[in-house]
Parts: structure tokens; sequence; C-alpha cells
């Protein structure tokens, strides 16, 4: 089973107040560009710990908690911002953002959008686009023949089909790949409310893959819209607080 890498502060400090048995012994060494650091690693029911602090310096960044219990990370890359931030959410990697694909100026219909996304000792860049839609009766046959047990749209609703491409140029990590669900976009009303996501079977090929560096997956995602929103967005890896992300207009 794949371990959650998970990023700890003062694990060695917290060490003391968990019970005996919860650690597990391992034999993890943690190398940062390719330099072996001292780190202790721990494993705590089943997840993976590394000290914040040691990895962190190793990729040249400053680490400290202040009185109020805020701990600062700053990038030596950047001395010139002095004030510290707090992240929005508790995730190693940051959403994309790109103004000209903002929920305010989304972008149109088979427009390439390049994004980045950063974190600790990773760094993903690609293209991201909407080829196109297809909606209402349309959409609802090709999912019926997709699969018979696909449920019609209720009372009010119909289908959107969404037929995306995404592609990765680098991944900092060239042996990893990265994974692409449906669940990583979100159909957004045009009144600014989020649908819930519907689990069908779409037309193949579908979107849900594992692409690596200089791979690329085209593939459908399918929402359920009321059919009186004219004009529903679609955004892509935006945050929990529910900024940042690629917007993509649907029509």
């Amino acid at each position: 089973m794949k371990k959650k890498l998970l990023v700890s502060f003062g694990i060695i400090l917290l060490s003391g107040s968990i019970a005996t048995g919860v650690f597990a012994a391992t034999k993890y060494t943690i190398f940062v560009n390719g330099n072996k650091i001292a780190a202790d690693v721990k494993v705590i029911n089943g997840s993976t710990y590394v000290p914040l602090r040691a990895v962190s310096e190793a990729l040249g960044a400053n680490v400290n908690l202040d009185s109020k219990g805020a701990i600062n990370i700053t990038n030596q890359n950047n001395s010139q911002n002095n004030t510290p931030t707090t992240p929005s959410q508790p995730t190693p990697t940051q959403a994309p953002t790109l103004k000209q694909a903002a929920r305010t100026n989304p972008a149109n219909i088979s427009e390439v959008v390049p994004f980045t996304t950063t974190g600790i000792s990773e760094e993903i860049t690609g293209n991201l686009s909407v080829l196109k839609t297809i909606r209402g009766t349309e959409a609802w046959k090709l999912i019926y023949d997709a699969n018979k047990f696909n449920s019609a749209p209720k009372a009010g609703y119909e289908y959107i089909l969404a037929s995306i491409k995404i592609d990765i140029i680098s991944n900092l990590n060239s042996d990893n790949a990265v994974s692409i669900s449906p669940m990583d976009f979100t159909l957004v009303s045009s009144n600014g409310v989020d649908y819930s996501r519907e689990s069908v079977v779409v037309p193949d090929p579908e979107i849900r893959t594992q692409i690596y560096a200089g791979g690329s997956q085209t593939g459908w995602v399918a929402f359920l819209v009321k059919t009186d929103d004219p004009s529903p967005l679609i955004v892509y890896g935006r945050k929990y607080n529910g900024s940042a992300g690629l917007w993509f207009k649907t029509n």
C-alpha cells in the first residue's frame, strides 16, 4: 500500500507524549536534491512523517515558530518579502493560479492555459484546456450509451460532458506520476454555487489516469447542471477555501 507522506514540525519533541507502540521502526532515508540529510523519519498509524525544519532548511528556507503557534517558512531566495505568510490549507502543494484563467476572467473553450504547482521538493508544469462541451439530450445519450445503468438526470437538470486535455510538461521528481481524477474538477453555477459531483460512467476515454512528465491525457468529465443555468464554469485545482484554481467557460 502506498503510504501518505505528511510533513510534521518538531516531531522529535512530540514523541515523548505519544503512547508506546504508535511509532513504527523504519529504514527511510531522506535525500533533498540528491543530498542525504540527517532527519528522523517516523511512521505513525500508517502515515510517514518527516521533520519540517530539516527538510525546509535543506531546501534553503528558514523555519520559525512564533509565540502564537504559527509556523512561518521563508524562502531565502525571496528575502525581499520579509512578511511571513501562513498557508490557507494544510497541504504542501499549492493550487495553480493564473490571471487569465481566474473566476472573474475564465479561459475560453479550447484555450490552452499553462500552470505550475509547487510544494516542498516538488514543481510540476503543464497545460490544461477544455476542448469542447456537450450538454442536454446529446450528452445524456452519450452517457446512456456508455453504460445503460447510468441514472437519468433528475427533474430540472441535465448533463454536461466536458472533453478536457492535460499535458504534464515537467516534474521535478521525474520518476513520479501526476494523478488526474474527475474529483479534481468542479462545476460552479452562473451565480457562484458549487454543483454536487456526479458518479457516472462516461464515454471513453475518461480523464482519470497517471501522467509522467512528457505525457498527455484527453478525457471526459460529466457534470449535472440546472437546465436554466446558462453559463456555469469548470474549475481545476481549486484550494479548499475556494480561491485560486484554473477556471474555464462551458460555452
